[in-house]
């Protein structure tokens, strides 16, 4: 049993095309739009993610979770030689010029995101 009554309504070009415009952006129905216009007094709708960013949001958790590995690779190594006593300023050079270069990649994945 359908509870609801169909109703026809006309609106002003530019309103309308607000409207068509928010139910592009959230995903929903111009006529559910509508309904919430009518039914609340403050109605909000949110905005649906764009695809874009969503695959962005996945490449950044990609590259934060392949510098979290290097990190903890170079971290296990750092303290397997200081266990072993091999540790020496060769060693401390290398590894300070790996953390510079992961540095610097998280510098430029931030900078192209923001």
């Amino acid at each position: 049993m359908n509870l609801s009554k169909p109703y026809s309504v006309r609106l002003p070009i530019e309103l309308a095309e607000k409207y068509e415009e928010i139910a592009r952006e959230t995903g929903v129905s111009p006529s559910l739009i509508l309904r919430g216009l009518l039914d609340d007094k403050n109605p909000t709708f949110k905005v649906r993610e764009p695809k874009s960013t969503a695959e962005d949001r996945a490449k950044v958790i990609f590259h934060l979770n392949k510098n979290g590995n290097n990190l903890n690779q170079i971290a296990k190594v750092l303290n397997s030689l200081l266990k072993a006593g091999t540790f020496d300023e060769d060693e401390y050079r290398k590894y300070i010029q790996l953390l510079d270069k992961i540095d610097l990649k998280m510098e430029l994945l931030m900078d192209n995101l923001f």
